[in-house]
Parts: structure tokens; sequence; C-alpha cells
């Protein structure tokens, strides 16, 4: 389904700074954006089934709010199925990554295999899978918010479009992407650390 060009922008703009958090504070705030991917891939069945059910433009949307609910409830609830999402994006982000640096368009095929093998790391290592892709996954939304801003928008008239842009519109914020998610990492590791290096020299004082 289309977007309008203001709800487009809107989002793009939520996205910087939901897409800062993520990235460096997305191991804190792991119940958010577990509750987050779950609210998008519940919303995107709910509105594929919307759809297919009505015509009306509300009932759709009120189909795809139950579904994002659904889908928030359930990885909040089932805390292995969150993880898994969690390593599906990973995967997704990493096979797209890939692509455009090979300078072609990643095929659906492709993308899917990529989720599930992510997915199924992500079960196995649960501690470095949610720090790598929480950053990554930040990171994305802030460089897809910001190029959208930039005077060189996404050219995209829906979000899974706008979210997924092709290689030839990613190629130049590519390295700035790649950027931001090591820095993600890094003061996600580092940070906890800090913190529990404080409690025994306060303790002991």
């Amino acid at each position: 389904m289309e977007l309008s060009p203001s709800v487009l922008d809107a989002v793009m703009v939520a996205l910087i700074p939901i897409g800062g958090i993520v990235c460096l504070f997305g191991y804190h705030v792991f119940k958010f954006v577990l509750a987050l991917i779950g609210g998008v891939v519940g919303g995107a069945f709910g509105l594929f089934l919307g759809t297919g059910m009505f015509t009306e433009g509300p009932l759709i949307y009120l189909v795809a709010a139950v579904g994002a609910g659904v889908g928030a409830f359930l990885t909040l609830a089932l805390h292995f199925v969150g993880v898994f999402l969690i390593g599906a994006v990973l995967g997704t982000l990493v096979g797209f990554g890939v692509n455009v640096v090979g300078g072609g368009n990643p095929e659906p095929l492709t993308l899917a295999i990529a989720a599930v093998v992510g997915g199924i790391l992500a079960l196995a290592l649960q501690r470095l899978t949610i720090t790598v892709t929480t950053a990554m996954l930040g990171a994305w939304g802030g460089v897809i918010g910001a190029t959208h801003l930039s005077g060189r928008p996404v050219e995209a008239t829906s979000l899974p479009e706008a979210l997924l842009p092709t290689a030839t519109e990613m190629e130049a914020a590519f390295g700035w992407w790649l950027g931001l998610t090591l820095l993600g990492i890094v003061v996600q590791y580092v940070w906890p650390v800090k913190r529990e290096i404080r409690r025994p020299s306060a303790t002991t004082a």
C-alpha cells in the first residue's frame, strides 16, 4: 500500500532519533526493540491480510493495527521468537549489504535464506546477536531517515520500499551505515562494562 509523501516524511523523521537510540543502546532497551520488530512484522502481516479482505482504508489499517499489537505481544511473551526475529533482521541486513557491495540488487530468495540462517544463529549466540543486530538496525534506520531529509530522498512510495532501497540509492550512504554500526557495537559493549566497574568501588568505599 502506497503512503502519502507527508506520512512517509514523518516516518523518515522519526527513524533518526529512534535509530540512534536502538543503535547505541539496543541491548539495554531490548524489550522495546523486540516490541518494535514484532509490531512491524505483525503490522505488515495484518496489512497484507487487510488488503485481501477489505477495500476500505480504515478497515485495512485496523487489521494492520491489530496485527502490530499481536506481533509486539508475542515477541515479548515468547522471548525465543523475538530473538529469532532479531537474528532474521540481522541476516537480511547482511544479505542486503553484501549485494550492495557487489553492485547488485538482492534476490528475495537470497534474503529469505539469510534471514533463516541469521535467526538460527541468533538463538545460539544471543548476546552477540542482540548487540550487533540492534546496532545495524538502528544505524540503518538513522541513515535511511537522514538520506531522505538530505535533499536526496529515497525514491519510494511505500514503507517497505523506503526501508529496503535500491543498491544505487544506498551506495553513497553505505559507508555511514557501516561506521555507525561499528560505533553502536563499541558503545553497547563498553557502556555496561563501565557500570560494572563502578559498582565494586562504591561498595568498598
